[in-house]
């Protein structure tokens, strides 16, 4: 089904060729369709068990805080007029800290393409 194929898809697979091949095979056998449906696969694949739960919400939150981040590092940034030590002082971190994240959320480019213009 295309839902199982999502889950497939996204699945991070830590034990990688083996487990996708255990899954499958475990899938075939368990389907009485055509289909593979959440049903068939393995609870930690199908996003079932509470530890799958717990790891969708665990991405949710670090995916948010990480949006807050980097719009707060953007703001600071227009404050401070594109003098990180500016923007360091308005988030209230060193400036140091302000360059790590800067350089963790992938905004260098960003942040110099808005001084240049």
């Amino acid at each position: 089904s295309p839902e199982a194929e999502r889950r497939l898809v996204r699945y991070s697979w830590p034990g990688n060729v083996r487990e996708l091949e255990n899954a499958m095979e475990r899938g075939v056998v368990l389907s009485d369709s055509e289909w593979l449906t959440l049903e068939d696969l393995p609870e930690d694949i199908a996003g079932t068990s509470q530890n799958s739960q717990a790891s969708d919400l665990k991405s949710s939150y670090e995916s948010a805080v990480g949006d807050a981040k980097r719009d707060a590092i953007l703001r600071a940034w227009e404050q401070g007029q594109g003098d990180y030590k500016e923007a360091a002082g308005l988030l209230g971190i060193h400036p140091n800290s302000l360059l790590r994240l800067i350089r963790k959320y992938g905004l260098r480019d960003l942040l110099n393409r808005g001084a240049s213009a």
